[in-house]
């Protein structure tokens, strides 16, 4: 609180309380004077004297000011106390943050760990899904003379048989292809086929014969497909046997015009008045999808 008081001449003063004891001289007259200690009887009884003791002016003139006093010497050796700086570094900071990132990583490395062998258990335990079941339809081409199945929601077409239309039929679901089609060049070639060949037959002498559905599988796969399909790359085939008779099936891959790579199912069935050539295809990195439905479709082809 501050002390309030008055020189003898009446100029009147008002200092903090820190600096009672002090010594200056009264800016009116010059004289020495002494702050007071808060709270003297002194100072009480002069206030008292001159004032109201419930007023809260204290006696004071209207200018009255505090006084400036001199700032306080350093004695020798003193020096000025440091001040502490508040909160962490920069430095620690970012040692925290570091810290707080590499547990954070390897919480989330040991959890997903974790969780990964976990579900590989949970996995090895269960039962294996079971496989999609597809519904298939049977087509009968009167005029192609075949009968085939297919999955009942794809797209079914035919045609062909008459007008000189070679009768053939197809199936697809947007993404892979079905097509079994007749080829009359073809039956010219398999009754050629069937034909022993090489120098005239010795009474006694058995004949390897080549199957005729092995040839013409052949001679369609350097005249046709290897020209419609780029980067055309067929595995050894193998006979097989269908309803309708004995052919021969071989898988290859292959570019089609400009798309993705496909792979494709094979198969010649050859006679002496008829071949048939069908081709199960999609795209190769959706093979093992269609794989199992291509078999199905090839393995019902009959009469």
């Amino acid at each position: 609180m501050p002390i309030a008081f008055k020189c003898s001449c009446g100029k009147a003063y008002k200092v903090p309380d820190n600096a009672a004891g002090k010594k200056f001289k009264c800016k009116a007259c010059e004289k020495p004077l002494q702050v007071p200690a808060p709270g003297t009887k002194k100072a009480k009884k002069k206030v008292a004297a001159e004032h109201d003791p419930f007023s809260m002016d204290f006696g004071l003139e209207d200018d009255a000011a505090p006084v400036a006093l001199p700032p306080r010497r350093k004695k020798g050796g003193e020096s000025t106390p440091k001040k502490k700086k508040s909160g962490a570094s920069p430095k620690t900071e970012s040692k925290k943050g570091l810290y707080i990132g590499i547990g954070v990583v390897a919480f989330l490395l040991v959890g997903g760990v974790g969780g990964f062998f976990a579900v590989q258990s949970m996995n090895a335990g269960a039962a294996p899904a079971a496989p999609v079941q597809v519904q298939y339809s049977t087509l009968k081409h009167e005029l192609g003379g075949f009968s085939i199945k297919y999955p009942s929601d794809w797209e079914m077409k035919e045609g062909g048989g008459s007008g000189g239309r070679p009768p053939y039929a197809s199936f697809e679901d947007g993404t892979a292809y079905i097509s079994i089609r007749h080829n009359p060049k073809g039956a010219s070639i398999g009754s050629m086929a069937s034909l022993p060949s090489g120098g005239p037959i010795i009474p006694g002498e058995q004949v390897e014969e080549e199957p005729p559905a092995k040839s013409v599988h052949e001679f369609m796969a350097e005249t046709v497909y290897s020209i419609d399909f780029k980067d055309f790359e067929e595995l050894p085939g193998k006979e097989f046997k269908v309803p309708y008779g004995i052919g021969w099936l071989s898988e290859f891959t292959g570019t089609e015009g400009f798309g993705s790579k496909k792979k494709a199912y094979r198969l010649t069935l050859t006679g002496t008045n008829f071949q048939y050539n069908v081709i199960c295809k999609c795209p190769s990195h959706k093979w093992d999808n269609y794989e199992a439905i291509f078999m199905e479709v090839i393995k019902s082809i009959g009469r």
